[in-house]
């Protein structure tokens, strides 16, 4: 028989799993479950990769019993509970796919929201990193992670932090425990004496030396960083739903194959300063072979670490976020817990579910937003665009919504073309220059005051691409449609901004209008291209973004630009 849930009795219930003891692996998963208070409850709480394992299966398959009824579940989910089952007591434990009823839309709605107490009041978070792909490589990572521990230990009498980086993992990755580091060596007596060193020069030219007169010791760290590498790429790091659960507690305990390690200890931000490491063991490398392509394993990891450590690749800004989540009483974490911030690091954090790109971060990100499982995707984006447009994030929302307009997800969503579609936007931009106005009316618009810098016209044939702003007999459509209030009285002139727009078709044609929504020109600013739906109704699609600072012609003064600026008219816009 199937296990039937019964419905929890308050919004603060929640269910407590007793996983029992089982002698053997092999041993069926049987299982107790309760209902309880969660201000009362005692339990630790599992972070796993929900869905799929590292080969991609997801399907529910595998069973366990609970009270002797049958529940389904994923292979994946299945190895970690017979993983971090013991053998002589039970195990209290609370799992998102078997303590709530994932069938039922309101309950899941109300565990989701308070899910960042249930993992802040969790003793401890078991992280199942998945089975090993091969027990060697799991056995050089344990080893790795002790000497990382072991490393922290000896640094602090005498590596004091001139940059973002506190500990050197340098060494570890190159199975050397020996005290100093010949790179931090140079560079702290290079800052004695006064020199331009940097640290990253003086571990490079270390490095390099290191690698010329012992080409062994060049392959071992490029293997070494390797399986840094695939570690931190395995699937349970790409998933969205494990930032809040590794940032809500203070106490990790990873399981990854047989191995298990308590990883409390460990210091704020060692994962972005191993990954530092990796960085500077590949420039070491790339320094030292006159064709860093000689061995497979550095053309391997030399694809996956950017060459600016703070952004490029996904790997590099997921990595650099999950430092920080996981020390989540990191101050600099605490501050960024933006929206904003969050998407930018986690972009590439994957979830099944559309609106979990949102709600997988719900708990721990400000502003805070409702979670409802009943709406549809289409309502949830559009809600979490209204929540950002009151809290000021009116670049944000129109950057991020411009480029996603031609999106094929948005297109099947029937979004409005100011509503972003968080599954195919990088987020990085905010601003806190409030607009002239923006007003959310009930038909889904948005209404805005901007101000026109030009009508968008194509360069002549054989040119080139881009599109000269300038005002034509369009504009003059859409000026005269206007109400009485929002009259200039100033006669319109030839755009007075000296502008080059480089945006390519189909996504803005010819007769698009550049505005901007300050009502005082700024050289950071976003501004926004508009297509005319309706004239009568004053009715546009947006379509485009643009970056100020690209566009201004650099052979005129900033005062002339911002006297320019303020020539250009003000209209009321609807944007559908």
């Amino acid at each position: 028989m199937l296990y039937k849930y019964e419905t929890l009795p308050s919004a603060q219930s929640i269910r407590i799993l007793t996983l029992c003891p089982a002698e053997q692996h092999t041993d069926a998963i049987e299982c107790m479950i309760e209902t309880t208070e969660l201000e009362e409850a005692s339990y630790n709480a599992l972070s796993y990769t929900w869905g799929m394992n590292e080969d991609g299966n997801a399907s529910q398959d595998h069973e366990l019993f609970i009270h002797g009824n049958r529940k389904w579940i994923t292979q994946n989910l299945f190895e970690g509970l017979k993983r971090i089952r013991l053998c002589d007591k039970p195990l209290r434990i609370w799992i998102d796919a078997v303590c709530i009823n994932q069938q039922d839309v309101v309950e899941r709605s109300a565990q989701v929201a308070i899910m960042a107490d249930i993992y802040a009041r969790a003793e401890k978070v078991l992280a199942w990193l998945g089975n090993a792909v091969e027990e060697q490589e799991d056995l050089i990572m344990l080893d790795l992670l002790k000497r990382i521990k072991k490393r922290t230990e000896q640094i602090k009498p005498w590596k004091k932090p001139t940059w973002i980086h506190q500990n050197c993992f340098v060494l570890p990755l190159l199975n050397e425990d020996s005290l100093p580091c010949s790179g931090c060596v140079a560079y702290q007596q290079s800052k004695s004496g006064n020199s331009n060193l940097t640290e990253h020069n003086a571990h490079v030219d270390w490095l390099k030396e290191c690698f010329r007169s012992k080409p062994s010791l060049g392959q071992a760290a490029a293997d070494m960083t390797n399986v840094g590498i695939r570690f931190f790429s395995r699937r349970y790091w790409k998933r969205r739903w494990i930032l809040q659960e590794l940032s809500l507690s203070n106490t990790h305990h990873w399981y990854w194959g047989q191995h298990v390690l308590d990883m409390s200890e460990f210091p704020n931000d060692w994962i972005e300063d191993l990954v530092q490491a990796f960085w500077l063991i590949e420039y070491g490398l790339r320094e030292a072979l006159e064709d860093p392509t000689r061995t497979a394993s550095v053309r391997r990891f030399a694809a996956a670490v950017s060459d600016d450590i703070t952004g490029g690749s996904p790997f590099i800004t997921r990595t650099k976020g999950l430092s920080q989540l996981c020390n989540s009483q990191s101050p600099d974490m605490m501050r960024d817990r933006t929206w904003n911030d969050l998407l930018r690091y986690f972009h590439s954090s994957e979830c099944s579910e559309p609106k979990d790109m949102y709600y997988a971060l719900a708990s721990m990100a400000i502003p805070k937003i409702c979670v409802d499982y009943s709406l549809t995707v289409a309502r949830v984006f559009q809600q979490f665009a209204e929540t950002m447009l009151d809290n000021g994030e009116w670049v944000w929302v129109f950057y991020c919504a411009a480029t996603t307009v031609s999106n094929q997800h948005r297109e099947r969503l029937q979004l409005p073309s100011w509503v972003p579609d968080p599954r195919s936007v990088d987020f990085h931009y905010g601003g806190d220059i409030p607009p002239m106005g923006i007003q959310i009316s009930q038909s889904d618009s948005l209404v805005c005051d901007v101000r026109c810098l030009g009508v968008l016209r194509k360069h002549e044939e054989g040119l080139d691409s881009s599109f000269h702003p300038m005002w034509d007999g369009l504009f003059w459509q859409v000026c005269s449609s206007r109400e009485p209030s929002d009259e200039i009285s100033e006669v319109i002139q030839p755009s007075p901004l000296q502008l080059q727009v480089d945006l390519a078709p189909p996504k803005v044609l010819s007769g698009d209008i550049l505005c901007s929504c300050l009502e005082k020109l700024l050289f950071g600013d976003v501004w926004i291209i508009l297509r005319l739906v309706d004239v009568t109704t004053q009715t546009y699609q947006l379509v485009g973004a643009q970056e100020s600072s690209f566009a201004l012609s650099r052979s005129i003064s900033e005062i002339q630009h911002a006297q320019s600026f303020s020539k250009c008219p003000k209209i009321k816009v609807r944007i559908i």
